[in-house]
């Protein structure tokens, strides 16, 4: 099936523009989620350093108000165990072996925090950092990855919300556009299509742009084609014309010439001087008068050469 030009001008700007759409969406997507999970990890490096001043970390009501302020769990342990922690020893023991193991065998700075990704349940982001003054305890604070993967989740719904808003508006917008380019043209279609049924005095609208210089041409084609309409009826009408005077003046002619030579025979018979010879010779005078409109009707039924301008 053919496509209408408006459809055909309206669906390669909607693919480019689901595609583009997409394209920025996931770009947009990719680098703020880079940018969240590194401000996360910038949180948790703060918040370690904060932590890792020895009156803070072995204070089990610091740590308490810490996490307050931050939403991240903490847990201080040296070699001999958990010195203090905001989690629940008695029920999170597994989280808290986890924590305590992937720091076992790495070197903790007092310096600079070391982040890993702990897989397993829960999954955590976690900052180790050796404490102040005391570089065999060491502070970790956990940051739950579901947090993440919320705040992710609500940055890409957000992100494709307003690609999805985006896309309508550039699609009704090329909807748009799309009907102010080819609208002009399908009443120009609609005008031919008139004109084609034999409506030549309608005329199309004209303008300034390109559609409007066309609808100029199409009204002087159209007045041309009227003019030549006419000059073709009036010639056809001469055709008729010329036709019919030429069968009159065959069927005049014949019995005329008869008659002629009858009047001239008889007028040739007469005494000259006389009445009846007088009544001939106007008779004759009459058949000439005659014979001259038959001869003017058989001049206007021959057909002429034509002559070039």
């Amino acid at each position: 099936m053919r496509l209408s030009l408006h459809h055909r001008i309206v669906l390669p700007f909607a693919i480019v523009a689901v595609i583009a759409t997409a394209a920025v969406a996931w770009v947009a997507y990719d680098v703020t989620s880079t940018t969240v999970t590194s401000h996360i990890r910038t949180d948790l490096a703060n918040t370690t350093s904060v932590a890792s001043r020895r009156g803070m970390a072995l204070n089990p009501a610091i740590l308490v108000a810490i996490k307050q302020a931050t939403g991240a769990d903490l847990v201080a342990f040296d070699a001999q165990g958990v010195v203090s922690t905001t989690l629940d020893q008695a029920g999170q023991t597994d989280l808290i072996a986890r924590v305590t193991r992937a720091a076992a065998g790495r070197v903790i700075s007092t310096e600079t925090p070391l982040i890993l990704d702990l897989d397993g349940e829960p999954s955590v982001l976690v900052a180790y950092r050796g404490v102040d003054e005391q570089p065999d305890t060491i502070v970790a604070v956990l940051k739950y990855t579901t947090d993440v993967e919320r705040a992710n989740a609500t940055l890409r719904n957000t992100i494709v919300g307003a690609a999805i808003v985006s896309l309508i508006i550039m699609i009704v917008a090329g909807q748009l556009v799309a009907r102010q380019v080819t609208a002009p043209i399908v009443r120009l279609a609609a005008f031919a299509e008139r004109v084609s049924a034999s409506q030549l005095r309608d005329r199309a609208i004209t303008g300034d742009d390109e559609v409007g210089r066309l609808g100029a041409a199409f009204n002087g084609m159209l007045e041309r084609l009227e003019m030549a309409q006419a000059a073709a009826v009036k010639a056809e009408k001469l055709g008729i014309a010329g036709l019919m005077a030429a069968r009159v003046a065959h069927d005049v002619r014949n019995p005329l010439s008869s008659i002629k030579m009858q009047t001239q025979l008889l007028n040739a018979s007469l005494a000259p001087g006389s009445e009846a010879r007088e009544m001939t010779e106007a008779m004759l005078h009459d058949i000439s008068q005659v014979e001259l409109v038959v001869g003017g009707l058989l001049e206007v039924a021959r057909p002429r050469a034509l002559q070039r301008s």
